[in-house]
């Protein structure tokens, strides 16, 4: 099941691009703004996406991939940052494991134009737990930033 809810990386991460630059030293409301955008979680840098993350005006919307049930996956909730953390309370779900009311924390440890780096820092009310591959301490797993129009999957079965 953690490999299911790891592919889509149902997590709180960070859309137009941008020719702006942040560093790993933004917080709060710096970073709030920072994040916006559609966000693609990828294991060759970005050339292909298992799953996108959309965050807009403190709601996000996850996507991508398959539940644990085979179906498309759609995850949405709010968020909030403080400091250089973001948590998310999932507000609907069609991922089993995932029910309203779960929480997720992470820790953005950089962000710039195109990327983020972040590492899961809670996982609350959720059938799964961290998992030690769930990012180096010191490295991150990291996302790509992609336009909004690459997000293909906003609604299960798309």
């Amino acid at each position: 099941m953690f490999t299911t809810i790891r592919r889509l990386v149902l997590v709180v991460a960070l859309g137009s691009a941008t020719t702006f630059s942040f560093s790993a030293a933004l917080q709060d409301q710096k970073l709030d703004r920072a994040i916006e955008g559609v966000w693609c979680t990828s294991v060759d840098e970005g050339k292909s996406c298992l799953g996108y993350e959309e965050y807009k005006n403190g709601k996000i919307t996850v996507c991508g991939g398959e539940t644990s049930t085979g179906a498309p996956a759609l995850v949405e909730g709010r968020y909030n940052i403080r400091g250089s953390r973001s948590c998310t309370l999932i507000t609907a779900s069609n991922e089993p494991s995932m029910k309203p009311g779960s929480q997720i924390c992470i820790d953005i440890l950089h962000i710039d134009q195109t990327s983020l780096q972040f590492r899961y820092a809670s996982i609350e009310n959720m059938e799964m737990q961290l998992s030690p591959e769930g990012g180096a301490p010191d490295k991150g797993m990291p996302m790509y930033r992609v336009p909004p129009v690459q997000m293909s999957c906003r609604e299960t079965g798309k």
